[in-house]
C-alpha cells in the first residue's frame, strides 16, 4: 500500500495523531483498513478486536493527508501542539463520559485522632500520644474516596493540558471538569 508524503524526502521524523489515523481513512478498502490497523494493534500491543466495519467514518482526502506543514516549514511545537490537542479532546470525552457513571473511588488507610470511634482502636498509639487525656482515640479506618491513585494522574494531566498550548474552548471543557477532581 503506498503511504501519502509525510515529510520530503520520505522520511518520516515525526507524525502526529490524526495523521496516523488518517492512513486509515483515506478512499481504501475495509481489507487494507483492517490490515492498517492490525499492524498498528501488533506493533503497540493493543488487545482489543479490530473493528470489521467502517460505515460513519469519515475519509480523508488523499491530497491532504497530513496535518502539519514538511520539516522545515512547520514551527517547532506544531506536531506537539496538535498530540496536546488530541489528548485534550480524548481526555475530556473520556472524563465527561467517566463522570456520568461517577468518578472511580477506593478505599484509602487513615489513622487520626477522634472524639468518636470510626474503625479499630489503635491502642498502642492511643497510649503513646496520651491522646486519652484530650479524650481522643487513635482510630484506623479505610476511607472510601474519589482521591485514587488513577483520579489524581487524571488530574495531573489535565492541569498539564490547561498549561499546553491548545484552544481555549478546549481550556475551557477542561476546567469545568476539574471541579469534580476538588478532592482528589
Amino acid at each position: 500500500m503506498r503511504l501519502p508524503t509525510l515529510e520530503r524526502g520520505g522520511d518520516v521524523v515525526d507524525i502526529d495523531p490524526f495523521t496516523i489515523f488518517g492512513l486509515f481513512n483515506k478512499g481504501i478498502t475495509n481489507t487494507n483498513r483492517i490490515n492498517i490497523i492490525t499492524g498498528f494493534a501488533k506493533e503497540f500491543g493493543v488487545i482489543a478486536a479490530v473493528p470489521e466495519n467502517f460505515d460513519g467514518i469519515p475519509v480523508l482526502n488523499n491530497q491532504s493527508a497530513t496535518f502539519y506543514y514538511f520539516l522545515g516549514d512547520r514551527g517547532e511545537r506544531d506536531i506537539d501542539n496538535l498530540w496536546d490537542f488530541f489528548c485534550a479532546a480524548i481526555l475530556s470525552k473520556g472524563i465527561a463520559v467517566q463522570l456520568k457513571h461517577g468518578l472511580g473511588r477506593e478505599y484509602i488507610p487513615q489513622t487520626e485522632a477522634l472524639s468518636s470511634l470510626r474503625g479499630k482502636i489503635d491502642i498502642t498509639e492511643s497510649i503513646k500520644t496520651q491522646s486519652l487525656l484530650r479524650k481522643q482515640l487513635i482510630c484506623t479506618y479505610d476511607d472510601f474516596t474519589v482521591n485514587s491513585y488513577l483520579n489524581r494522574i487524571l488530574k495531573s494531566t489535565m492541569e498539564l493540558l490547561l498549561h499546553a498550548d491548545i484552544s481555549k474552548v478546549r481550556k475551557k471543557a477542561l476546567r469545568k471538569l476539574m471541579i469534580y477532581f476538588a478532592d482528589a
